[in-house]
C-alpha cells in the first residue's frame, strides 16, 4: 500500500533571502596577498625548475619508476635535451653501453 511520502524540511527551500553581496576581485586579491598566498604565474617558469618539453610519442608503454639523486635526474635530462631524444631512449642507450662494456670485459 502506497501512501503519501513524508515531507522533509531542510530550511533550504526559502529563496526569499537576498544573495550575499558580491566582493570586488581587487579586494579578494588584496586579502589573499596579505594572508601569504601568491598568484599562479601566467607563463611557464624559467630557469632550472622549468618543465621538460613534450617529446614525440615513441610507442613505449611500460612504466619504469625509480628514485634517483637529483643530479642523476638532471644529467639524464641534460643528455636527452642535448641529443634531442627521450629520457627513455637515454636509459636504453645507457643499458646498451653497459652490456657492451660487460661483454668486452669477459
Amino acid at each position: 500500500m502506497m501512501g503519501d511520502r513524508a515531507q522533509l524540511n531542510f530550511d533550504d527551500d526559502d529563496l526569499s533571502s537576498p544573495p550575499p553581496p558580491s566582493v570586488p576581485v581587487e579586494k579578494i586579491l588584496e586579502v589573499t596577498r596579505k594572508a601569504g598566498f601568491h598568484e599562479t604565474p601566467k607563463s611557464a617558469p624559467s630557469g632550472e625548475d622549468r618543465p621538460r618539453r613534450t617529446r614525440l610519442k615513441t610507442g613505449r608503454v611500460k612504466q619504469f619508476a625509480t628514485r634517483l639523486h637529483p643530479d642523476t635526474v638532471d644529467a639524464f635530462h641534460d643528455y636527452a635535451d642535448a641529443h634531442r631524444i627521450t629520457v627513455a631512449e637515454t636509459l636504453e642507450r645507457a643499458l646498451a653501453a653497459l652490456l657492451v662494456k660487460e661483454k668486452a670485459s669477459r
